[in-house]
């Protein structure tokens, strides 16, 4: 039987493209997740490996969404060999493993070589990532949730709150929640605003 792994590393990415690319091949069951390939604590990855039998197949589109590191990708591909499971990756065929032959040397380092690529690839984004939010923090940019209130909403409360009128009444003036003027009421009572 054939099964499918897709993962993403973050909620906001979609894992559409893995799925159609395992579908289009013939997995009967894709597990997915959105979690980071370094994660060690992959639920679903876990319960895809207490799945496999000796003559299924492991499918994934790429091998960064199994394993980001090569020793992790050497490890994965170690236990499949054990339970007899082919592997097989849709966009790098020069990974695919068959169950029934044991892997030689060129093999091996074949894949020893596209897994540290892979790493270093992982790598190299992380550090691009890193400088781009440095220079965009340097240039003003905020990170984060947006504030829920402006300067202007702020003054009104700070007027209201030193009135007396009550977190009722400013939240229903402001036509906004009453937990964000609690928040920002305690905020003004720290000096933080």
């Amino acid at each position: 039987m054939k099964y499918g792994y897709a993962r993403v590393s973050t909620i906001g990415q979609k894992l559409d493209v893995q799925l159609a690319a395992l579908k289009k091949v013939g997995c009967i069951k894709i597990f997915q997740e959105k979690i980071s390939g370094r994660s060690r604590a992959r639920p679903e990855f876990k319960k895809l490996m207490n799945t496999l039998k000796a003559g299924d197949t492991l499918i994934v589109t790429k091998m960064d969404r199994l394993a980001r590191s090569g020793l992790d990708f050497h490890n994965i591909l170690q236990e499949l060999t054990q339970l007899e499971v082919a592997f097989e990756c849709t966009e790098q065929p020069m990974l695919n493993v068959n169950s029934n032959v044991k892997m030689g040397a060129i093999e091996k380092a074949v894949i020893s070589i596209i897994a540290t690529i892979a790493e270093m690839e992982a790598g190299i984004i992380v550090e691009r990532t890193k400088e781009g939010r440095e220079y965009a923090k340097k240039a003003g940019v905020k990170f984060g949730r947006k504030p829920k209130l402006n300067k202007a909403q702020i003054k009104l409360l700070m007027t209201w709150y030193q009135e007396g009128k009550t977190q009722k009444e400013m939240s229903y003036l402001l036509g906004i929640h009453r937990n964000t003027v609690r928040n920002a009421i305690k905020r003004i009572e720290n000096s933080q605003i």
